[in-house]
């Protein structure tokens, strides 16, 4: 096979889509958290209480509250208390999404090398040999399409106290903690992606990444399950 640039992304997802029907299929996330230089992230104690809240541009009110209810689960694993938003000292803020998508499409030249035929001839001498004969190979051209959906999801950590009014500036003093998660594949399941976003981000709940890591968890990943067969109320 002849391959060019366009080459890459078809065999990326047909390689993709062999791992899935094999049934483990990988999660790419790319991932970078920040740690305010100012405040301290908090330390899981019983004493230590945060509010949870919710939001996405397409307002869904039950994935809003199901992806609240995780998160507070695993909050509470890290050893947290949560209370309401109106006594809690730090509040999580959490935004998710999904993009319409970006479709990539073009054609792709594929060369197929000529057989190799042997046949037996009979020479000027009496006697028989073999000759080998090369056919010249050809090209076709294979077109192809794919769609990619961005899907992310954002955590921030507000002290409470700093935050006095609904300016932009002193919610941004007052922010702890910060992280931002984005997976973008064919996959148009928002609900099930959000569970390997919502894994990575409390694997570096309260650190500070330095830089954008590459993240790759198995779809079926203990931790992915876990957070969808565990009642979503404690």
């Amino acid at each position: 096979m002849v391959t060019n640039k366009h080459t890459i992304p078809i065999i990326g997802l047909m390689l993709l889509a062999s791992l899935g029907q094999a049934g483990c299929t990988r999660v790419e996330m790319h991932f970078n958290a920040y740690q305010s230089h100012r405040l301290p992230f908090p330390e899981p104690t019983a004493e230590t209480t945060i509010a949870v809240v919710t939001g996405t541009e397409a307002e869904e009110p039950f994935l809003k509250s199901e992806v609240a209810d995780k998160i507070a689960r695993l909050l509470r694993r890290h050893g947290y208390r949560l209370v309401d938003q109106d006594s809690a000292q730090y509040l999580l803020s959490a935004w998710f999404g999904m993009d319409s998508g970006q479709t990539y499409s073009g054609i792709i030249p594929v060369y197929e090398p000529g057989e190799v035929v042997s046949t037996r001839i009979r020479t000027s001498e009496g006697r028989w040999k073999s000759v080998t004969t090369h056919l010249p190979g050809y090209t076709y051209y294979m077109p192809y399409s794919y769609t990619v959906f961005p899907k992310y999801l954002s955590l921030t950590l507000y002290d409470r106290d700093r935050m006095k009014d609904d300016s932009d500036e002193v919610h941004t003093e007052a922010i702890v903690w910060r992280c931002t998660n984005v997976n973008a594949d064919e996959s148009t399941d928002l609900r099930w992606r959000l569970n390997h976003l919502l894994v990575v981000c409390f694997d570096y709940l309260g650190r500070d990444t330095k830089k954008q890591r590459k993240i790759t968890l198995f779809d079926n990943d203990d931790r992915v399950k876990a957070l969808t067969e565990t009642p979503l109320r404690n």
